[in-house]
């Protein structure tokens, strides 16, 4: 058996990747470094970093997972974040040409691994700067994101956190850098990148699936066509939030059938009671947290049953 050292193995990995990317994605990107770094449990990993060719960005990828995972951080904006999000990289990239996207400064999250910020522009109104970009699935994660504001703060940075539902990608370009954009640009920077068939997925709203289901046929991004549905691209119909959400009225009753009350959502449950009961209004389950859910349209007609025996647990 030959043994190499360290130092041979490394120099193998490097010329690997530098022939790789030179020779199959020479069209794309320019080979810049290879090089092993520690993750936090201690195991060795490969990092490349390419430079893009289309836009210029300088960006690093686990050598791993670099064949699956490739792709520009500003060219593929509109492929995995919010329309305030891609608005605010892209933007700010082009007035702060120094600004860096998922910037590590070291914090760690609930499940000790590396939390990035979303942005970095150094010297923004004099100061280093960290921007976080909000939306509803940061509601449950309050408490992550206090830490994580304060980590910045206590570290020497300013913070600025933006929810996409308070504000506008346009008013907040204008707000943060002073950029007057309109709706077009926004559209051509980032909805119509490729030429979406939006005819087809007028078509399939009027079949009533939902943006997910849309997005799996067309392949066409659910931020490209919530976007649109909010700014009156599509036409729908009137039941369509009912469809798209599962919004139905939620009648509750006892295990023996005992009118409670009545919910006008499945969600309004959840808010108001703490506990899911999805599974149980469409029929899965027979009862949950020792009652029952059902649709009032069900419960008008009479079409449910009451379970003749239930099985309850305690919860400890």
């Amino acid at each position: 058996m030959i043994q190499i050292t360290r130092e041979e193995r490394f120099n193998e990995k490097y010329n690997f990747y530098k022939n790789e990317i030179n020779e199959k994605y020479s069209d794309l990107y320019n080979f810049i470094n290879f090089e092993y770094k520690i993750n936090d449990s201690g195991k060795i990993y490969g990092i490349i970093t390419v430079r893009h060719k289309i836009c210029g960005e300088i960006f690093s990828r686990n050598a791993a997972t670099w064949k699956n995972n490739k792709k520009c951080l500003i060219c593929t904006l509109d492929r995995s974040v919010s329309l305030l999000h891609a608005s605010m990289c892209y933007y700010g990239k082009q007035t702060y040409p120094e600004s860096k996207f998922e910037y590590n400064i070291g914090f760690k999250g609930d499940n000790g691994g590396t939390s990035k910020y979303d942005l970095f522009i150094p010297k923004y109104l004099g100061k280093d700067t960290l921007f976080e970009f909000q939306s509803r699935f940061h509601d449950y994660k309050t408490d992550l994101d206090k830490r994580k504001k304060s980590f910045a703060e206590n570290s020497g940075y300013n913070f600025i956190s933006i929810d996409s539902r308070s504000i506008s990608p346009i008013d907040a370009v204008y707000n943060y850098y002073k950029i007057k954009v309109s709706e077009k640009d926004i559209q051509e920077n980032f909805l119509f990148k490729k030429k979406h068939d939006m005819e087809a997925v007028q078509s399939l709203l009027d079949e009533n699936l939902t943006v997910k289901e849309i997005s799996k046929i067309t392949k066409i991004s659910e931020n490209v066509i919530y976007h649109n549905m909010c700014v009156g691209n599509f036409v729908l119909k009137e039941n369509r939030k009912e469809v798209l959400y599962g919004k139905c009225p939620v009648i509750q009753l006892t295990l023996s059938g005992e009118y409670m009350r009545e919910f006008d959502s499945g969600w309004s449950v959840y808010k108001e009671l703490g506990f899911k009961v999805d599974s149980c209004v469409a029929g899965l389950t027979r009862h949950a947290h020792g009652y029952l859910f059902i649709k009032k349209e069900d419960y008008e007609c009479g079409n449910y049953k009451i379970p003749k025996k239930v099985r309850l647990f305690n919860k400890i």
